[in-house]
């Protein structure tokens, strides 16, 4: 958990080799991501946070948020949520109010190409995987017709979970 303070020092810890970020510099309202080299920014003048990770800067707008920081109820804390896997961030007002951001959501919101894909590419497995199950063709039939061997019908159109 990070809290605003007028400023803090970061400090790294060695681990098997490799240096870990456990806390993090608040100089300037600047919060990086635990265990990761991801930056959150607030911006109150573009009214966004600027997240930085894996090389790439992304903005996401306070009016996606569910509860908006306002003037007089400002950003407190801000903290990457353990509970959802280091995958999202929660962040606290000064009126103790909050909310979390996961980075899917970020993702979207900036129509990042790589997540865009993958999301695609899920819907239509999903859908194919649905066709298969309401078709009347037999496996052997469907396995034919797609020109696959049994074993690899079996991996990929038949997952429904």
């Amino acid at each position: 958990m990070l809290i605003r303070k007028p400023c803090l020092q970061a400090s790294k810890v060695n681990l098997y080799g490799s240096n870990v970020l456990i806390s993090v510099t608040l100089c300037g309202n600047v919060y990086l991501w635990a265990k990761s080299d991801a930056e959150i920014t607030p911006n109150n003048h573009k009214k966004a946070f600027d997240i930085q990770t894996d090389g790439q800067n992304y903005l996401f707008p306070y009016a996606k948020l569910d509860i908006q920081p306002l003037p007089d109820n400002r950003i407190n804390k801000i903290y990457i949520d353990a509970e959802l896997g280091n995958k999202a961030f929660t962040y606290e007002l000064e009126s103790g109010d909050g909310g979390t951001v996961h980075i899917d959501h970020v993702l979207e919101y900036n129509r990042n190409p790589r997540y865009l894909r993958d999301m695609l590419l899920y819907k239509l497995t999903r859908v194919v995987q649905e066709r298969v199950q309401e078709s009347p063709l037999s496996k052997r039939e469907l396995i034919r017709r797609l020109e696959t061997s049994p074993a690899q019908f079996s991996n990929e159109y038949q997952k429904i979970h």
